[in-house]
């Protein structure tokens, strides 16, 4: 099996920074935007236009193996909790909390990655992993606990489905 490239420390950071600057741009688009259609319209939406982006990939190379059903199961969950769910509790939490406290806590997302990694995957956290991770609990707990102006309690669901889609 060929080994991957080493790719500059640089660089991934870059790819992260760029990753994290898409996902920040979403979370303050979706706000309109779901004021202005329903949630499972812009769900939709996303994925048709996903759907004809990604259509070249779907042609198989002549020597390419079928995929196993480990695999293709591997696929279906990444599809289902990685782009559906989260697509729906993100548009849905954007609508009823403001976009800057969703953007704070779409924040969370890398430390909860680390911590993720911590637990499943058994990689090591040092206590930057760790401080990332408070401090961004922190953030959410404070702006939970604020008041905007949808209402604390519809601020307080939309502030739990944008930490269910992170």
């Amino acid at each position: 099996m060929p080994s991957s490239p080493r790719i500059p420390l640089a660089t991934g950071y870059l790819l992260l920074f760029a990753g994290m600057a898409l996902v920040g741009t979403y979370t303050a688009l979706s706000k309109p935007l779901s004021e202005a259609f329903p949630v499972f319209l812009l769900a939709w939406l996303r994925f048709a236009i996903a759907a004809l982006v990604m259509m070249p990939w779907l042609r198989r190379v002549h020597d390419e193996p079928p995929l196993s059903s480990t695999v293709k199961r591997a696929l279906f969950l990444q599809s289902l909790f990685g782009n559906f769910l989260f697509s729906i509790l993100m548009l849905s939490g954007v609508a009823l909390t403001s976009a800057a406290a969703a953007g704070v806590i779409m924040a969370a997302l890398p430390p909860l990655v680390a911590v993720f990694s911590w637990w499943f995957l058994r990689e090591r956290a040092g206590a930057r992993v760790w401080l990332a991770t408070a401090l961004a609990a922190a953030g959410i707990a404070l702006l939970s606990v604020g008041r905007s102006d949808t209402g604390a309690t519809a601020s307080i669901t939309g502030n739990l489905l944008i930490l269910g889609a992170a």
